[in-house]
């Protein structure tokens, strides 16, 4: 059971074509879910609750799920980047409001991540699913200095580790290591074949 869900309208890519090309049978985007349209991007939280029963009671399934709470603006006002503030201004009140505003946004990502890793512990299946998350791109519209600024892990300036984001996978049984490797987006279904001994030529992709 392939399936595929994105918490907006197919305003910027024909996902429906897409996905169908992609060997997805069932793809959902906000016109078939129901729940409350927001100011600005819609919560992940709720993108989770309305997708999980589609496929949770399948003896197996790919559930590919595009967010997008997270997606900026961050300088001005939307229902999820203001969701969370009094929390965030209990721990950073001095950080700039555009970064709490992003912190606000993680937030309802975590929450969508936490419903999902609950139900498949309820559905006895989270030891033997294995989560793949990517972010596609940095904070847009946030300056090289702030990023800089914000982050302590690595320096922002230095090369193009302005474009530096996480992939994690993850399996609840399996031991975590961290692997610090220049890779790219390119490298992502190249990798989860492999990892799988799916049967894929890897003279089709470029990773």
């Amino acid at each position: 059971h392939v399936s595929a869900y994105h918490n907006w309208e197919d305003e910027f890519y024909d996902r429906r074509e897409l996905y169908e090309n992609m060997g997805v049978s069932e793809y959902y985007n906000i016109d078939q879910m129901n729940f409350k349209i927001i100011h600005g991007w819609q919560s992940d939280d709720e993108l989770m609750k309305e997708a999980i029963p589609h496929f949770i009671n399948q003896e197996k399934f790919m559930a590919h799920i595009v967010t997008s709470g997270m997606h900026f603006p961050y300088d001005s006002d939307s229902t999820l980047g203001n969701r969370y503030m009094k929390e965030i201004n209990a721990v950073y009140p001095e950080y700039d409001t555009a970064i709490k505003r992003y912190i606000s946004k993680s937030m309802e990502l975590d929450k969508a991540m936490q419903t999902l890793l609950t139900e498949l512990q309820n559905a006895g299946k989270l030891e033997n699913t294995v989560i793949v998350m990517f972010a596609d791109h940095h904070p847009l519209k946030t300056s090289i200095s702030t990023l800089v600024e914000y982050t302590d892990e690595f320096d922002r300036s230095y090369g193009l580790n302005e474009d530096k984001t996480p992939l994690i996978i993850y399996n609840a049984a399996t031991e975590s290591k961290d692997i610090d490797t220049v890779s790219s987006t390119f490298d992502l279904i190249p990798t989860v074949a492999n990892l799988f001994n799916l049967n894929y030529d890897p003279r089709l992709y470029v990773g």
